[in-house]
């Protein structure tokens, strides 16, 4: 374990992650990351969301205390370096005297299609996000041929800010998340709000449009966000 210290805060890098203490006051103004706030909706226009943090912008305040602290984001660079490795790449998993191998193969299919649109940029986003908030939100687009009869498909993927993206709430805690809603929650008065079915991997060609929130499971947070690191 190692630990790195600027100003008031210490960034503790271990094996699983990396933790963010900061040297607190009584009067200090900064929410947790768990409080009532966070299972409870808030009325953003005419929708009603699960506020990510205790005053709904956990994304941007975490943006703040990284633009203060150059250590932390240095981290988080090189633990996103150690995911990207040598890029993305295809392969098939198969078993060999009792081991899994893994073969890397080109598929055409596969290639074409990713080749198609900018993947590299989707993935390197999504990456990124994952190991700032250890969750990331993707909007699916599917092919207008579908609605003629045409063999149904995904065009491509767009990665979707969690400054931008917030889960609807479904009235009840015991109902799953159903729809995610789209929007500047800053100024969504001017730029407007949009709302998309959650990603059905049943009936992943079910909506033209889609979107999908891909998070680790944080203990006891089963209709909120994942907690981030940094927030211990």
């Amino acid at each position: 374990m190692k630990t790195y210290k600027s100003g008031p805060y210490t960034a503790i890098e271990t094996g699983i992650g990396i933790f963010l203490a900061e040297e607190r006051t009584p009067f200090s103004d900064v929410q947790p990351f768990i409080s009532d706030a966070n299972i409870n909706p808030v009325l953003i226009g005419e929708h009603q969301v699960l506020p990510f943090g205790a005053q709904n912008s956990l994304p941007e305040d975490l943006r703040v205390i990284l633009d203060e602290n150059h250590i932390t984001p240095e981290l988080l660079n090189k633990q996103t370096q150690l995911l990207w490795g040598q890029g993305p790449d295809t392969y098939v998993l198969s078993k060999k005297d009792g081991k899994r191998v893994k073969t890397w193969v080109d598929d055409k299919a596969v290639n074409d299609w990713l080749k198609s649109w900018d993947y590299e940029a989707y993935l390197l986003k999504a990456v990124i996000e994952f190991r700032h908030l250890n969750g990331h939100f993707t909007k699916f687009f599917r092919n207008r041929g579908a609605r003629i009869g045409q063999k149904a498909f995904f065009t491509h993927l767009e990665h979707i800010s969690s400054r931008n993206a917030r889960l609807v709430w479904p009235g009840s805690p015991l109902l799953p998340i159903e729809r995610i809603l789209v929007g500047d929650f800053i100024q969504y008065w001017q730029t407007g709000l949009y709302d998309y079915p959650v990603f059905n991997p049943a009936k992943p060609f079910e909506n033209p449009i889609a979107m999908n929130y891909s998070n680790l499971y944080s203990f006891a947070l089963d209709h909120a966000y994942s907690r981030p690191s940094t927030f211990g």
